[in-house]
């Protein structure tokens, strides 16, 4: 836990907020909280509002005997004993987990925080989830005094203007590409609210399900709403990739478009475009190498069959290398689903 600490400072990173917050989880699923799902939620920035422990109803006497009555109200009475107890327990682990979070912050960041409107009703009863959010705002540069409309420009403008850097690794990036863009969503905005193409993404799920005259339910239209979120998302974020380190990956993804109007080769999800951005491999690369091993061989005349063996090793990486990269050029991860086959 002590790497797990919350900060603000000249160099703020969104980075460390993220990488902070996944330590803690973690120490949360092995300290034997009773809740462990509830917390992790709040920490995840998952949960909207504080949990809390469904209470029973009181039976009804519809269509009931009074023996029947009696009964239900016994096991009523026990079950309301029993959820009073586990919210008092769900309560006393949201306050310890107020005060552990407060514990992890600078001191200049608890300065910060008490300064912000609304920090002593937020103290005064205890709220995690709260004080979780507005740790995320400051870590990312936001704060609350801030005029609203002003701050959400800000916090789209910083999420345009990032990139990866040289020495950046995709993990990272990711991570801090997806926290400035949830601190977007926090602030109130929405960037992939796009009705035309979720309604165009609507339509084509209300196809592929044979939907009367194709017109979209309100579940395609639910469905299509992530979907475009999710794709906009990605693509957003191979565009502030790096372009030294993956600049044949996005000239592929390019060129296939340009060439076969193909967009089902682009990532669709963050996930999938971190996967791209690991494992992709330039075929040009392999090809260069192998006319430089051409040239080699007729070079060395007679001398070729010394180092025949490694040559054979070396070859077969390639051949992997060129394999594991036609495979990933193949596999598509579009929304189109695969016709049958008549």
């Amino acid at each position: 836990m002590k790497t797990a600490t919350f900060d603000v400072g000249k160099s703020v990173d969104a980075t460390n907020f993220v990488k902070s917050i996944e330590t803690y989880v973690s120490y949360i699923g092995r300290s034997g909280r009773g809740n462990p799902n509830e917390l992790r939620r709040i920490l995840n920035g998952d949960a909207t509002a504080l949990p809390t422990i469904k209470t029973p109803t009181v039976p009804t006497k519809v269509e009931m005997t009074a023996d029947e009555v009696d009964i239900l109200r016994s096991i009523y009475l026990e079950d309301r004993k029993q959820a009073i107890k586990d919210q008092k327990k769900l309560d006393n682990e949201l306050g310890q987990l107020y005060d552990e979070v407060w514990e992890q912050c600078s001191v200049e960041l608890k300065a910060k925080l008490k300064g912000e409107q609304g920090f002593s009703a937020m103290d005064t009863a205890p709220n995690s989830l709260e004080l979780r959010n507005r740790i995320k705002k400051m870590c990312c540069g936001f704060e609350a005094h801030k005029m609203k409309f002003y701050a959400l420009t800000q916090a789209i403008k910083k999420l345009v203007m990032f990139y990866q850097r040289p020495n950046m690794s995709n993990e990272e990036y990711s991570r801090q590409f997806q926290a400035l863009w949830d601190t977007v969503v926090q602030f109130g905005g929405d960037i992939a609210n796009h009705p035309t193409l979720i309604a165009n993404r609507a339509k084509e799920i209300a196809a592929d399900n044979n939907r009367t005259l194709g017109i979209a339910n309100q579940s395609d239209t639910k469905e299509a709403t992530t979907d475009v979120e999710n794709g906009l998302k990605a693509c957003f974020m191979l565009g502030g990739a790096n372009k030294e380190k993956h600049k044949d990956l996005k000239d592929y993804l390019e060129n296939e478009y340009t060439m076969n109007q193909d967009d089902d080769k682009y990532p669709r999800t963050i996930q999938s475009l971190l996967d791209k951005m690991n494992n992709f491999r330039s075929a040009g690369k392999a090809t260069k190498w192998t006319n430089k091993k051409q040239l080699q061989r007729d070079n060395d005349d007679g001398l070729a069959f010394v180092q025949e063996g490694e040559e054979d090793e070396e070859c077969g990486d390639v051949a992997e290398e060129q394999g594991a990269n036609v495979a990933q050029q193949g596999g598509a991860s579009g929304w189109k689903k695969a016709k049958p086959t008549s």
